[in-house]
């Protein structure tokens, strides 16, 4: 299965749950935000081609998250 790190421009953060309030304090500037970024964020997920379905915003189920064939 083809991966790639690029999966859209507005990809979400991904942070360790220890950091989540850390990270919605108002007190904390960006750059102490931004320091709640792990280094390898993302290392342990696959991507993967699915279905057009997912595209419709009233789409609903399982085979949303089947990857497509090869």
């Amino acid at each position: 299965m083809k991966t790639s790190p690029f999966v859209h421009d507005r990809m979400p953060v991904i942070l360790n749950p220890d950091t989540w309030e850390a990270w919605i304090d108002p007190d904390n500037n960006a750059q102490e935000a931004l320091q709640l970024i792990p280094k390898n964020r993302g290392a342990d997920l696959v991507a993967y081609r699915v279905g057009t379905a997912v595209l419709k915003n009233t789409a609903q189920g399982s085979e949303l998250i089947e990857p497509l064939a090869e």
